[in-house]
Order: C-alpha cells, then structure tokens, then sequence
C-alpha cells in the first residue's frame, strides 16, 4: 500500500517560447515551418491535458506579448537603453560600483518580464513567487525581475521568496513607471539558509507613486539596496519596510531617494524587530 504522505509525483513544464527558444542555434528560413507548428500543437496538447486532468506548468517568453519586432525593439531603446535609468549618471556611476548588477545582467539571469500598457487598472495583485526545497548551496543563483509600467496604470505587484535549503542568490529588480500612474510593490521574503545580494532599480515619471513595502523575515545575511530616481514633476515613493529576525540573521539595508525635480516627495519607515544576536542594519538618504 502507498503511502500517500511519500507518493511520488511527475511533473509536466512546458516553455512557450516561439522562435526566441531557438534564437541562437536556427534560422527562420529552415526552422520557421517547426515554430509556426506551435500553433497547432499547443491547442492539442490543452485538450489532451483537460481530457486526463493533467495539470502542467507553463514558462512564456515575455517578448512573445509584443506585437511584433519593432514593439519589442521599441520597448527596448526607450526603456533600455536612452531613456531609461540608465541614462542617470548617478545611476550608471552606483552601477559601476555595485558589481553585482553587472553580473546579474551578463549571466544570463532567470528572468521575468512584466509590461503593463497604457490605462490598465490591474483589479487583482501580481503574484511572482520563487522557491525551493533543493539543496543548491554550490549554485549561485541570478534573478531578475523587469517591470514597465505604462501611463495612467493602477497595480499591485507582490513577490514572494522562500527558499528553505541553503544557497546564494543575486536578485535585481528594474522598474520603469510612466507618468499619473501608481503601482504598489510587496515583498515578502523568509530564506533562514540564504545569503542573497538584492539591487532595486527604479525611474518614476511625473504625476506617479511606487509604494514599497519590503518584508523580511528570519533570513541568513541579506544585502539590499535600494536606488530610486524621482524624475518627474509630482512623482513619490513611500518606503516602509519591516525586517523580522531570529538567532544569527543578518540584514543590511540601503536606500538612496533622488530627487530629479522639482515638487517630489520620498518617504522612509523602516522597523527592526531582532532577537538574540541578530542585526539589522538601516541606512537611508535623500538627494535634493
């Protein structure tokens, strides 16, 4: 008799990834006929999947929800390259410094690519959950999260971390907030095993609010920073962050507010709550 508490499972994950999967080993003019043929297949596998009851996991391509090439290239050059907070001198200069933005971007990440567009109020929360069980200890792991939000855009995003084996993590999270909109950002974290250096990165247009709310709880050692650039008129970000921590936890947490213009606001509260011979370090400034 099985033990049902021990009962094995298999696991179906597909990626729909269209001719992105295969960019850099195929050609259109002698592969293009296999990738057309996704469209067929994946209709047939869901109806297999509905007759069996067959639950699967699904990864799609980010690029695929462009419209076409030149969205995506579009998408790219504005928020990218020349318009976006890369073009900040400060910016480039904490990016030179903080070598671990460098890496995460060129290590070819495990990413997630979030575009809201124009006038969407998001009714229901994103939820971005990462996790494991697995003992990776030997990995050094690279995530990261980039998120455009278009203009008059109304939306809550939360990621959530667990990760419950011992392994090292390097995360970086972009943001890209359009004018008169307003996104709130929840992160829930505990990762008791975990050693993770984590980079947020963020441009605020005028008449826009980012409300971030960082949770951390009974994690290892944790280094986090925080660079926000309040680049229009009216644009603000309220910060409020609680770390909970047990034992030998450690957490250190920077915060650096730009004010780019004229008529912006930026806000800090932070809370330490430490037991034992925990610490939780808190160092926050504002640029005016």
């Amino acid at each position: 008799m099985i033990n049902a508490k021990h009962q094995s499972s298999f696991v179906i994950s597909l990626d729909f990834e269209l001719f992105w999967g295969v960019l850099k080993s195929r050609l259109i003019h002698n592969y293009g006929s296999n990738v057309l043929g996704v469209w067929d297949s994946i209709p047939a596998i869901l109806k297999i999947f509905s007759k069996y009851d067959i639950r699967a996991t699904w990864a799609t391509v980010g690029g695929i929800l462009c419209d076409d090439f030149k969205q995506w290239e579009s998408l790219i050059n504005d928020h990218y390259f020349d318009k976006s907070i890369y073009s900040n001198k400060d910016i480039r200069s904490v990016i030179k410094k903080n070598p671990f933005i460098d890496i995460n971007k060129k290590n070819d990440p495990d990413g997630i690519l979030i575009n809201i567009r124009d006038n969407c109020t998001i009714k229901n929360p994103v939820k971005i959950k990462f996790e494991t069980n697995e003992n990776i200890s030997k990995t050094f792991i690279n995530n990261r999260i980039f998120i455009l939000m278009g203009k008059n855009v109304d939306a809550t995003i939360i990621t959530d971390e667990y990760f419950e084996k011992c392994c090292y993590i390097n995360s970086l999270i972009e943001l890209f907030i359009d004018e008169n909109s307003r996104i709130d950002l929840i992160q829930y974290s505990q990762k008791k095993n975990t050693t993770q250096i984590f980079n947020f990165l963020c441009n605020i247009k005028k008449n826009s609010t980012l409300n971030l709310l960082p949770i951390d709880i009974n994690v290892k050692s944790i280094k986090k920073n925080y660079y926000v650039s309040l680049v229009g008129t009216n644009s603000s970000c309220n910060y409020n962050s609680l770390n909970l921590l047990d034992k030998f936890n450690h957490i250190d947490n920077y915060i650096s507010m730009d004010h780019k213009n004229n008529h912006t606001f930026s806000s800090t509260n932070h809370r330490n709550i430490l037991s034992e011979k925990s610490n939780g370090i808190f160092y926050a400034k504002a640029k005016i």
